[in-house]
Order: C-alpha cells, then sequence, then structure tokens
C-alpha cells in the first residue's frame, strides 16, 4: 500500500509542476506582447525617411600640457565635422576633474568664448554651445580651441609636483530646423 501511495504521489507532484511550467510559459509570452516597446501598426499609403547621422570630431585619447608661468596658456584644437543629413549643435565642455591646480579653462570658437575662474581644489567646468548650426551644405565644420592656462599671481613653486586631469566633452544634438 506504501509503495502505491509513493507512486500516486510522484504522479500528482510531476503533474502540478508541469501544469505550473505550461502555465508559466503561456504567461510569460502573454505578459513580454503586453510590454513590447516597438510594436507598430499602419494603413494607408504614408512614407517615412530615415536620414544619416554622422557626426565626428578630432579629439585624440590625450594630450599633455607643461604650464610654467601664468600668462604662457598651452592650446589645442578640436575640429567638429557633420557628414549628416541633417544640421547638428554642438556643445563642448572642459572640466579640470580633480581640482588639484587653479587651471584658466577657455573654450573659444570665433567670436564666441567662455572661461572659468580658477580656483584650488574645485572641480569646475565651462561648456561653450554652438552658435551656428554645422549644416548640410557650406558650414560642415568648426573649430574650437581649447586653452589651459594658469592665473596671474601664483606660486608656482608651490605646485611644482601637482598634476591634474582636464576632460573635454564635445556633445551633439539635431538642431531644429
Amino acid at each position: 500500500m506504501k509503495n502505491k501511495d509513493k507512486k500516486t504521489e510522484r504522479g500528482i507532484s510531476f503533474y502540478l509542476v508541469f501544469v505550473f511550467a505550461a502555465l508559466l510559459i503561456v504567461a510569460f509570452t502573454l505578459f513580454s506582447y503586453a510590454l513590447a516597446r516597438y510594436t507598430t501598426s499602419s494603413g494607408g499609403t504614408a512614407t517615412a525617411t530615415i536620414s544619416k547621422y554622422s557626426v565626428s570630431s578630432s579629439l585624440t585619447n590625450s594630450a599633455s600640457f607643461n604650464l610654467t608661468v601664468g600668462g604662457s596658456a598651452q592650446t589645442c584644437e578640436v575640429t567638429i565635422t557633420n557628414d549628416s543629413d541633417i544640421s547638428v549643435n554642438y556643445t563642448v565642455t572642459l572640466t579640470n576633474e580633480t581640482g588639484n591646480l587653479p587651471l584658466v579653462l577657455t573654450l573659444s570658437h570665433g567670436a564666441d568664448s567662455a572661461t572659468n575662474s580658477a580656483n584650488y581644489l574645485s572641480v569646475q567646468s565651462v561648456s561653450l554651445d554652438s552658435s551656428t548650426a554645422l549644416d548640410t551644405s557650406s558650414n560642415k565644420s568648426a573649430t574650437v580651441t581649447i586653452s589651459i592656462d594658469f592665473p596671474d599671481g601664483v606660486e608656482y613653486n608651490s605646485l611644482y609636483r601637482e598634476i591634474d586631469r582636464v576632460s573635454v566633452t564635445v556633445d551633439f544634438t539635431q538642431a531644429s530646423e
């Protein structure tokens, strides 16, 4: 009798596990359709156009600046190029990430420029937004000049072993037509 009860219990347990697994599979299938992000349906004669988006900059992984005295700024240039089918705006951000040195950070493009104030032990950023969108024909590129300098009147002898890290970020957005 005991042997027959164990077989019956195993059969019922197996059956319940099988039914539970089947219900779980059906539930996951229905749930995934309910949460689908990219489902669409349409009718009629509508058309859609996809534009190429290709923007690049001449940024490299690293650059080294050797600052010695105030007023002897070190500069480099970043060229931003739009090879897209659409116009784009750009924002260049220069960030003193560690704040070990009182650096004057300047970004300039033509008549536009942005400069921070030099403070010790302060993480600072300066950003420059494009005043004119980079379009698809004549105005396809822009060159932004990055300048890093010590402020005048700083005692440099106490800073000779200090090092700082400055990052450059270039962000692009589609320009409104």
